[in-house]
């Protein structure tokens, strides 16, 4: 039973640390003004914590580095699930997010597991939105979005010939 109520301590921590219920209540208020909302998690959070100790010659600074589970408000006109997947949308083959990101968010992303700190470097060279440069995504007109980076999230299954294509 103590076992129980140390992970339930812990889980509940979690919620608390990734502001869980700030993230419902943008939930809620999109579901009561347009009928949906959307909430993503858990998803992999990089956390950073301080910790001074005594030492014999004074204090010690020590800073931790932890992956902990997170949830994130997702703008549901940033959503798109597969057409495939009929009134339940886990039955799709495929899932799409499209997100906006500051330049210090992105440049955090050199931290996270799964990208290429090179790859990240590029993006910053370049630069938010070149596509918006471009005139290819006039449907942003927020000066807002044109300072941020624009990001494509896709979840789903890749056929083993398109992977090998980009490597």
């Amino acid at each position: 039973a103590t076992k129980v109520k140390r992970a339930e301590k812990r889980i509940y921590d979690w919620m608390v640390e990734c502001n869980f219920r700030s993230e419902m209540r943008k939930v809620i208020a999109d579901a009561a003004r347009i009928g949906v909302g959307v909430i993503k998690g858990p998803i992999p959070s990089l956390k950073q914590s301080v910790v001074l100790q005594k030492e014999q010659n004074g204090i010690g600074l020590e800073i931790k580095q932890t992956i902990q589970p997170g949830s994130k408000w997702v703008d549901p006109w940033n959503c798109f699930p597969a057409p495939d997947c009929g009134e339940d949308i886990k039955a799709g083959s495929f899932f799409v997010e499209r997100d906006f990101l500051s330049d210090k968010q992105v440049r955090e992303l050199k931290k996270e597991p799964g990208y290429i700190p090179e790859m990240i470097d590029k993006v910053l060279e370049e630069g938010p939105n070149k596509s918006l440069q471009e005139g290819h995504n006039p449907s942003i007109s927020s000066v807002m979005k044109q300072m941020q980076f624009e990001v494509w999230y896709y979840t789903g299954q890749v056929k083993r010939e398109i992977g090998r294509a980009h490597i």
